[in-house]
């Protein structure tokens, strides 16, 4: 989140103050730091789908760095208050075994 100023990514200045900057660094890590797969209801990734279309060119924009576009998702997942339930167990193979 301090990658970016959350009022040049949001685009409807209504949605501001986003609810992103409320969330301590070791919580936003604990919901919000995920990568694929994602399971969710239609509802709720529709919703993230929505937000994260707007957000990446703007995250873009002031992160231009490889995985920007994921940032972008852990944003609008966070500013909708949705945070993610983490599961290590879908590793097929571990690096350290």
């Amino acid at each position: 989140r301090d990658k970016v100023t959350m009022n040049h990514v949001v685009e409807d200045h209504a949605d501001l103050p986003s609810p992103v900057s409320n969330y301590s660094n070791n919580d936003a890590r604990k919901g919000f730091v995920v990568g694929p797969p994602y399971i969710a209801t239609a509802r709720d990734m529709y919703a993230i789908a929505t937000y994260w279309a707007k957000f990446v060119p703007r995250v873009h924009d002031e992160y231009p760095h490889l995985l920007a576009e994921m940032f972008a998702y852990s944003l609008a997942a966070a500013h909708l208050e949705l945070p993610h339930q983490v599961a290590n167990s879908f590793m097929i193979s571990s690096i350290t075994s």
